[in-house]
């Protein structure tokens, strides 16, 4: 039995994958197979060997985003240190379903936007729908404290202290009667509310809010931090990098 060695076949940096793919069909055309080892990497039979190591990097490729609120309402589907791919579902929220038979009592539109804080807690403001928002006020810019949200100036809802806005949405605030005159109130993102109306009796098991998942927009490792009001989910990137530029392994026996 022949012994074999290793040997390096020098090329160009950035040219590995082309030489290895050249070299394999000269191997199979000549049928010197025999004289080489072969080796199976990621489904793939080869004679030859570009060693790749995995860099995680918080690099974002085109502005992507990378992190992601997970309310505390949400399930988390994906695992801390799981490996994701881009559409992959990390969270989700289950449906909403009524407990005990009930009557809608009142039900008053507004726009919740919440401000994330410095230490990453979060404020809620729910502003009447009757009032005009700030066109500045948009997810993702910092506002400091004092600066009022609405344009008519209403002290009312002015923010208390300096953040970034996270979320803009126009929710419901839903206010029912149970037959044992138990009186409760939820609010409800607009998108995720079924259809009900002032007056409507909802029976135990009706649904009342659908179902909502996160899907991930990019692929790589996925970390997890936990803060008082939400889950902050973050995907690193993985990157393939070559070991040893310009070079391509093999493991022969030659005469």
């Amino acid at each position: 039995m022949r012994l074999k060695k290793w040997y390096a076949i020098q090329t160009y940096a950035g040219s590995e994958l082309k030489v290895k793919e050249d070299l394999n069909e000269r191997v199979r055309k000549r049928e010197w197979d025999r004289a080489l080892e072969r080796f199976s990497v990621e489904g793939e039979d080869t004679f030859f060997l570009v060693p790749v190591e995995e860099v995680i990097t918080s690099r974002s490729r085109r502005g992507a985003g990378m992190e992601y609120r997970i309310p505390y309402q949400y399930d988390m589907v994906a695992k801390p240190n799981e490996r994701v791919q881009r559409g992959d579902v990390i969270a989700r929220k289950p449906p909403r379903h009524v407990e005990e038979a009930e009557t809608i009592t009142e039900i008053e539109p507004l726009q919740r936007i919440i401000v994330e804080m410095t230490n990453r807690n979060e404020e809620t403001y729910d502003v009447p729908s009757d009032k005009r928002i700030r066109r500045d006020i948009r997810v993702g810019e910092k506002i400091r404290n004092g600066v009022p949200l609405t344009s008519d100036s209403d002290e009312r809802y002015t923010v208390v202290n300096r953040g970034v806005i996270v979320s803009r949405e126009k929710v419901r605030r839903i206010t029912s009667q149970t037959d044992g005159g138990k009186e409760k109130k939820r609010t409800i993102p607009e998108k995720y509310l079924g259809r009900v109306r002032v007056g409507q009796r909802l029976e135990a098991g009706e649904l009342l809010e659908t179902e909502d998942s996160i899907p991930s927009r990019a692929s790589g490792l996925l970390k997890v931090k936990e803060y008082k009001d939400k889950r902050v989910v973050t995907i690193q990137r993985i990157e393939k990098r070559r070991l040893f530029p310009g070079y391509v392994f093999a493991r022969m026996g030659l005469d």
